[in-house]
């Protein structure tokens, strides 16, 4: 899998993120396993 088979992937914020706002980590359920991300990086795998 590389990061152009996630762009219709629905994001959403972890519950390990803070809840001031900025900077989060996204997660998405995918068939096969769950993802995360940085936010600071949507592009990077």
């Amino acid at each position: 899998m590389n990061a152009s088979d996630l762009l219709a992937v629905q994001w959403r914020k972890s519950t390990a993120s803070g809840h001031e706002g900025g900077d989060c980590v996204e997660v998405a359920d995918l068939c096969i396993a769950t993802v995360g991300r940085d936010t600071n990086a949507p592009d990077g795998a």
